[in-house]
């Protein structure tokens, strides 16, 4: 994990491991580094822990939060402010993919 990246990349995830691990793919593709991937499951009944791990494995820049209860959508993002390391925050959908290696 980098200590102070640049950009945060803030994913709010609900279910959908397979969409989550395309979104993951897509931020190990970019060519800036400077970046971590902050993946916030809102207590999907799905595995997303089991699927996030071996990624976590593969990059220390790619970390996971599992909110204990639910939040919902809105309450979610306001909470994730303080969890993000980076100068800047961009959020993604847990099925959003770049789409060129340099997007960042």
């Amino acid at each position: 994990m980098i200590d102070k990246p640049t950009i945060t990349l803030c994913v709010l995830a609900y279910n959908r491991p397979r969409d989550i691990e395309n979104t993951i793919k897509s931020f190990l593709w970019q060519s800036f580094k400077d970046s971590e991937m902050l993946i916030i499951d809102d207590a999907s009944p799905e595995n997303l822990e089991k699927v996030v791990s071996k990624w976590t494995k593969i990059d220390k820049r790619i970390r996971y939060v599992r909110n204990k209860k639910n939040l919902g959508l809105a309450a979610n993002f306001n909470q994730s402010f303080s969890l993000c390391n980076g100068k800047y925050v961009l959020f993604l959908g847990d099925d959003d993919v770049f789409m060129s290696e340099k997007a960042l």
